[in-house]
Formats: structure tokens, C-alpha cells, sequence
């Protein structure tokens, strides 16, 4: 009789531990999906010069466009700039003008999203870190630290693209490195508004 029980009671541990290991897997599913949904729809944007589309996943906030060249140069390289776009003043081309230098070139940019065939695309969660570009206070010096944090650690010579869940507030495609402890590289970083994310941020590290 006790040995029944104890398989009976070992039978109903196992489903339950079975039931709890499904739900997580179909919570995952749901969230891996509407990653790539939303990655894919940023991807065929830039790809297609639809800026339709990419104006649809920007959020009503607007977006801030970055351009940094944080490995030096001593402006002879170019202007470190921080410009603000609302929805409607978005170049048609996506392509955001510099006065007397190359454009902040999105399909550039996220090359090699772009090109990924197969859309499998490595998704990291992290914590107690995220950009918070809703405050007013942030600093270019700031986003470049936070980019290194982000980045520091996983294979940081490999500037494929890669996901970062910034918690559950924010979500991060990037294709950079870490070179002599700098973050190098594109940032496109995306907000949750309500119940989907919404593009709040590009960042070009140079």
C-alpha cells in the first residue's frame, strides 16, 4: 500500500511539474514571437525603404537618432550628434540628413539583420539595467555606458545581431562589439507601450 502511494504521489509531482514546465514554454513561445514579429518588421523596413511600416513601430513619443564616435577622433571625424524626430518628420527615405556628412543610414546600420536569412537571432535577458529614455536627464555618457554594460561579457568581438530584454520594460537589437573596453556599433532600442514595444531610440557608436 505505501509503496502505491508513494508512486501515486510521485506520479501527480511529475505532472505537475510537467504542467508548470508547458506553460512556461508557451509563455515563452508568446514572447519569443512577438519579438521576432516586431524585429522582422524593423528589419523589412530598413530593407525596403518602407517608411510606412517603420513609422508604425515608432512610438508617439517620437525617436531620438544618435550618432557618437566614442573611439576618438577629436571632431575630425565627424559631429557627435542627438537629434529628435516626431513621427511626421521622419525621412521618407530613412535616412536622417547630417549637414556636410553621410546621413544616419538605417538599412546601414542593421546590415546584417537585414541579411539574416534564417531570422533566428539570439535573445539575452538582462536586469537591473535599461536606458529610460522617457527621462530627461539621460546623457549621452550614460547611453554609451549603458551600451557597454549591455554588451560586456558575451562574446564581445562578435557584432552579429543579438536581442537584449532590458527587464520587461524595454527591448534592444544591436550589432556592435566591445573594442578596448568601447561599445562599437548600431542600437535600435524599443519601449513597452502598453501591451506591444514601440521604437524610441537609434544609437550609432562609432
Amino acid at each position: 500500500m505505501k509503496l502505491k502511494r508513494v508512486k501515486k504521489e510521485l506520479l501527480i509531482i511529475v505532472s505537475i511539474v510537467f504542467v508548470l514546465i508547458l506553460s512556461s514554454c508557451i509563455v515563452i513561445g508568446n514572447v519569443t514571437d512577438e519579438i521576432s514579429n516586431i524585429i522582422y518588421l524593423f528589419s523589412e523596413s530598413l530593407k525596403n525603404s518602407d517608411s510606412k511600416t517603420f513609422k508604425q513601430l515608432v512610438s508617439t513619443s517620437g525617436i531620438d537618432i544618435i550618432r557618437n564616435f566614442v573611439s576618438g577622433g577629436f571632431g575630425t571625424r565627424g559631429r557627435n550628434i542627438w537629434r529628435y524626430y516626431s513621427i511626421d518628420s521622419i525621412p521618407s527615405n530613412l535616412k536622417f540628413p547630417i549637414e556636410g556628412e553621410v546621413p544616419v543610414d538605417l538599412s546601414k546600420l542593421f546590415q546584417g539583420t537585414i541579411e539574416n536569412k534564417n531570422n533566428k537571432i539570439p535573445i539575452i535577458t538582462l536586469k537591473n539595467i535599461q536606458f529610460n529614455f522617457q527621462n530627461d536627464d539621460l546623457t549621452t555618457s550614460q547611453i554609451i555606458d549603458i551600451c557597454r554594460k549591455i554588451r560586456s561579457g558575451e562574446n564581445e568581438n562578435d557584432s552579429s545581431p543579438r536581442i537584449y530584454l532590458l527587464g520587461d520594460k524595454e527591448l534592444v537589437l544591436t550589432e556592435s562589439e566591445i573594442i578596448s573596453g568601447l561599445p562599437i556599433g548600431s542600437w535600435a532600442v524599443f519601449e513597452r507601450t502598453g501591451k506591444s514595444y514601440s521604437l524610441r531610440a537609434i544609437i550609432d557608436l562609432r
